[in-house]
């Protein structure tokens, strides 16, 4: 897995060398749901585990999310509902970042607590590339967990010239990639 980071190019945290390291799921849709879990488990403070869901929590995707998401959102116990599919730019069919940031409040205002952003590296029904600097920011800003599905480009990361596609999974504290 440290090769991986190292070949991608992620942050040290990435790494086993502290307290990060990683894992290679079956699948990307495994993975959206192991990052679902583990953001409810954070969100939760731990009490996700014991209780379960006892509050509204929250994922945040692109109107171009994949369907793991929401198959994700309906095992974690969240349901279709607790989803929020953010708006794109009509020009990239890339997340907005503002309209992230107004879901995140308007849930926060109404008391839902949000759990996880799935931000996507190469969407597969427009390969749009969402902005994560700015996701990542968001992210951290309001201790999100941020995601990135990356199973349809995230190899390109491989290539130096192609690895700003990247950038921003730094931001968060909680993050995490998954590719196929």
């Amino acid at each position: 897995m440290d090769w991986l980071a190292q070949l991608l190019d992620l942050p040290q945290r990435f790494r086993s060398t502290g307290t990060g390291g990683g894992v290679i799921q079956d699948s990307a849709s495994s993975a959206t749901l192991v990052a679902t879990l583990a953001a409810l488990h954070r969100a939760s403070g731990g009490r996700w585990r014991d209780v379960g869901v006892d509050r509204r929590y929250r994922a945040y995707t692109s109107v171009h999310g994949h369907s793991s998401i929401e198959k994700a959102a309906r095992i974690a116990g969240l349901g279709t509902d607790g989803i929020r599919s953010i708006a794109v730019d009509p020009a990239t069919q890339a997340l907005l970042p503002d309209a992230l940031r107004a879901a995140i409040q308007a849930d926060l205002a109404a008391g839902d607590v949000p759990a996880i952003v799935v931000a996507t590296i190469g969407t597969t029904s427009t390969t749009a590339v969402d902005p994560l600097p700015e996701i990542g920011a968001i992210c951290a800003e309001y201790g999100i967990w941020l995601h990135v599905d990356a199973a349809y480009a995230g190899a390109a990361a491989v290539c130096p010239e192609l690895r700003w596609s990247h950038a921003g999974t730094g931001r968060s504290r909680w993050a995490a990639v998954s590719g196929r």
